[in-house]
């Protein structure tokens, strides 16, 4: 029992983050691209409310924020930002 904790423990101790560990950075590109994906996503909710879903009082605020983080992420995929 006591060589079965310890090795999961050991094994446990591997998934832990590293003390130097830094969150991922924007460059100032990527920071720019972001802006400009995110104004595209509201002027395209916009222009068509429609296919959006915008023009109904029945659609959520976070059904209506996950289309719109769609959309930036496929302008971001475009851009190759990721």
């Amino acid at each position: 029992m006591k060589l079965i904790a310890c090795v999961t423990l050991t094994l446990l101790t591997g998934c832990a983050m590293s003390a130097d560990h830094k969150p991922l950075q924007m460059s100032e590109q990527e920071k720019k691209d972001r802006s400009t994906c995110m104004d595209k996503a509201k002027e395209e909710m916009a222009a068509n409310p429609t296919r959006y879903g915008m023009e109904s009082s029945t659609v959520n605020d976070s059904n209506f924020s996950l289309r719109e983080g769609d959309l930036i992420n496929i302008c971001m995929k475009a851009k190759g930002v990721y």
